[in-house]
């Protein structure tokens, strides 16, 4: 699987709302199928939540955005992990 994460994002809210954003490019030249991005939020070295967001299919040179949003989950940094087929 061949992708780019681009225009990665993440912030909070005053209320500790947290929200990452970005987009998966698929660079390869077959689709990708059953796309699901997996964010794992941290305050500091602390894990506070692990939210996902599934996009399906991305065809080949295609580009798809992804939006995961944690309620009451106040975070400082966060990794992004993209699975497909």
């Amino acid at each position: 699987m061949s992708i780019e994460i681009s225009g990665l994002n993440g912030t909070c809210s005053n209320d500790g709302d947290a929200k990452v954003v970005g987009l998966i490019t698929n660079k390869d030249s077959a689709p990708l199928r059953n796309v699901t991005v997996e964010v794992t939020l941290f305050d500091g070295d602390t894990l506070v939540g692990v939210s996902e967001d599934y996009i399906d299919n991305i065809p080949p040179g295609a580009r798809r955005a992804f939006e995961v949003t944690e309620w009451d989950c106040w975070m400082s940094r966060f990794e992004v992990q993209v699975y497909g087929e």
